[in-house]
């Protein structure tokens, strides 16, 4: 039998866009799940289901797939603010930056 969760809402919509671009850490972490359950808000909505051990990558996975792994420097946000003092940056001249992408002079 799957276990149902109904989890509160931890933070707000505003505070989550003000987090964009940071890395969270261990701190920000409330619940680790690690058994078969479907996850709900406080109002009954839908948000997920967990299967653990249930993702496998088989032949027929790798041949749809395996042309998503490539290599990018365009992770915008999720690779967090331009830091021009950073080692990377500091080598090139930058243009047009602006929080989270960059581009630079060859």
């Amino acid at each position: 039998m799957v276990k149902i969760l109904k989890l509160p809402e931890l933070i707000q919509d505003n505070e989550l866009k003000q987090m964009k671009g940071t890395f969270i850490d261990n701190s920000h972490i409330k619940h680790l799940i690690n058994y078969d359950c479907d996850i709900y808000d406080n109002k009954d909505n839908f948000i997920l289901s967990f299967r653990k051990n249930k993702l496998q990558l088989n032949e027929l996975a790798l041949q749809h797939y395996k042309h998503f792994a490539k290599a990018s420097r365009g992770r915008g946000a999720s690779a967090g603010p331009i830091d021009p003092q950073n080692d990377y940056w500091k080598k090139r001249e930058l243009i047009n930056t602006n929080k989270y992408s960059t581009g630079y002079m060859v």
